[in-house]
Formats: structure tokens, C-alpha cells, sequence
């Protein structure tokens, strides 16, 4: 196998450095390994780009080799490690949305990604990939998709009688959306997630302002520790007509901010349209089955 970037990473903790080692030799990274109670550094392709991996106890000279340091970010060495031109597995894909996701299969299923998510992914360059683990610096434990339970789940919404679509954009709205909630009376709501202050100043780097003219109500949806800047900013940038902002806790707690103004005056959906939206979501389940299948299969295989 041909691994193309050379890359080493810090790893003070040897049960954590075997752990990586294991890992590579998984996806076929041969080479040396080994495993020295005084060594803190994994460097792989040393040898001229060819698969190699040691350890060793300074990094004094691996950057004038060309090799990426990664500091002791682990995940971005795993990310920058995995880029090779033979297969897709562990490879991190990038749509013209910005979305980023990890294969777990040896051939990415890019298919089914525009199915999903409306746009062609490819693979993400070692630049993008650094900015991406920049920026994936949170400032909340939760994931998205555990946000999007935490505001299914608010009382905000009935759960039971609304419609709850995540990640929707072919097929309805001009531009992806984080989170859809279409209520029993037919208007749309639109909650837009950020999960760090970088993540969300870059929102406004995107060339709409979450617009749709359908768009009957919008939120921000942040973590609780940078609410107040969230909400501090907006009202620099949009005065007493800010955006309104709801705030998610480390418990998946959601609370709405005082002030802000979630109308946006969108017309009431037409029944096609709300239609539309329900088959979106119906297919978002199947796929999202059918990825779980193949999880699954691939997990038992290794075992």
C-alpha cells in the first residue's frame, strides 16, 4: 500500500501509542514497529513517502524532512496517515457544502452521499483537512446529531406532530440545512448548529443568510459557553433584528436566549412541497439504515 503524506504525532501515553500502532497496522500501514516506554513521538513515511512507521524520542528534524506535524492531535494524524490513492478507507470527503465525513469502507459510497446530502464529494486535500481539525477544535462535547435529538426532544416542537428533518437540502431548500422542523400547520422552521465559534463565524462565509423564502422562523442553536459572544456578536452585526439563539448544555438542555427574532415571514409550505420534504426525510432514514448495515458487516469481518 502507498501512503502519500508523512506526517508524526506526540503520544505521551503508551497504552494510547500501541493503540495507534495497532490502528495503522490495520489499514495496512507495514513497516516497523515499535514500542518504547521512552519514546512519545509516531512518524510515518520516513522513507521517502513509503509506508515506515517508528517511534522515536524528539522531533527535532522530522519537520525538515517534509513530515506534517500534528502536535498531539491524534486524530488529525489518523486523517493526514489514511491518504492513499489505492482505496477510500479512514479517508475524510469533502462536498462544495463544506460537509466533511469519514469512510468507513474500503470504496466510499458517493452514490449514496448525493442521495443524502445533494452534492458530489471528494476526497479532502491535506490543507483542508488541517483546517478542518482546526476548526474541529469544540466547544461542546455533542455531536450534531446529538443536538438535533436535544431540539427534537426540547418541547419547543411537538415531536410527535411536527415533521423533524436533519441535514436537508436537495430536493427543497436552495442551500443545506442542519436541522428542518415543518409543523402540523405547514410553516418551516430552520435551526442552523454550531458547535464552536469558528464554526460559526465561518456561517457567514457561505453566500446566503439562510434566506429561503419559505423560511417561516430561524435559530441558531450554540453551545451554552459562547452563547453570550454568539448572541454579542449578532448584535453587532444585526442590531435589535439579531437572529434569535437557543443554547444546548454538555446535558443536551436547550434554552432559548432572551431577545432575537426567530420570523423570517415565510409563506405556508404547499402540500407537494410538504410532501417533498417528508420523502426527504424517509430517505434519510433508509440511508442511514443501510450505512448502519454495512457498519456493521464491516466491524463483524475484522473481528
Amino acid at each position: 500500500m502507498k501512503f502519500t503524506t508523512p506526517c508524526f504525532v506526540r503520544v505521551e501515553d503508551v497504552e494510547e501509542r500501541a493503540k495507534l500502532l495497532r490502528w495503522m497496522f490495520a489499514i495496512k500501514y507495514a513497516g516497523r514497529y515499535r514500542i518504547d516506554k521512552t519514546n512519545s513521538i509516531v512518524a510515518a513515511g520516513l522513507d521517502d513517502g513509503c509506508a515506515d512507521v517508528v517511534s522515536c524520542n524528539t522531533s527535532v528534524g522530522l519537520a525538515a524532512y517534509g513530515l506534517i506535524d500534528c502536535g498531539e492531535n491524534i486524530e488529525l494524524f489518523k486523517a493526514i496517515v489514511a491518504m492513499n490513492d489505492e482505496n477510500d478507507l479512514e479517508q475524510w470527503f469533502i462536498d462544495e457544502s463544506g460537509r466533511f465525513e469519514k469512510c468507513s469502507f474500503k470504496k466510499a459510497n458517493i452514490v449514496g452521499w448525493i442521495m443524502l446530502y445533494g452534492k458530489t464529494p471528494r476526497k479532502a486535500t491535506v490543507e483542508e483537512i488541517i483546517e478542518h481539525f482546526k476548526r474541529g477544535i469544540m466547544d461542546t462535547k455533542l455531536t450534531v446529531d446529538e443536538i438535533q435529538i436535544a431540539l427534537r426532544n426540547s418541547g419547543i416542537w411537538n415531536k410527535r406532530q411536527d415533521i423533524f428533518i436533519p441535514n436537508l437540502s436537495w430536493g427543497l431548500l436552495n442551500y443545506e440545512a442542519d436541522l428542518v422542523i415543518i409543523t402540523k400547520s405547514g410553516y418551516l422552521t430552520e435551526v442552523e448548529i454550531k458547535r464552536s465559534w469558528a464554526d460559526f463565524k465561518a456561517d457567514f462565509k457561505k453566500g446566503h443568510e439562510h434566506d429561503d423564502p419559505r423560511v417561516y422562523h430561524f435559530h441558531y442553536c450554540v453551545p451554552e459557553s459562547i452563547c453570550e459572544r454568539v448572541v454579542e456578536f449578532l448584535q453587532e452585526k444585526y442590531g435589535a433584528g439579531r437572529p434569535s439563539v437557543l443554547c444546548v448544555s454538555e446535558e443536551g438542555n436547550i434554552r432559548h436566549y432572551d431577545g432575537g427574532v426567530s420570523y423570517r415571514g415565510g409563506r405556508k409550505l404547499f402540500l407537494e412541497e410538504q410532501l417533498t420534504a417528508a420523502r426527504l426525510g424517509c430517505m434519510r432514514v433508509w440511508n442511514l439504515k443501510e450505512k448502519l448495515i454495512k457498519q456493521q458487516s464491516y466491524a463483524e469481518d475484522k473481528l
